[in-house]
């Protein structure tokens, strides 16, 4: 199945912006960062059709998911 892949900030070094993937039915955001060869605690924030989500959430045919770095300052 598709969905929508949005990645954000540092998560797009060596990656890409915005891209159409295919998962296998089932698959979980934690499966989602295994595939994008990134380690979980690397994303801070996960947004699925807009929505918060948590990390064991089963993707639908045609979601669209945010993935965010923790953001640092000072």
């Amino acid at each position: 199945m598709e969905i929508a892949v949005h990645l954000f900030a540092t998560l797009r070094q060596d990656r890409f912006r915005s891209r159409r993937l295919t998962i296998s039915p089932g698959s979980t955001l934690v499966d989602l960062c295994e595939q994008l060869s990134m380690r979980p605690g690397e994303v801070a924030i996960f947004l699925v059709n807009g929505s918060t989500s948590s990390r064991d959430r089963v993707f639908q045919p045609g979601d669209e998911v945010a993935l965010l770095p923790a953001i640092g300052g000072g």
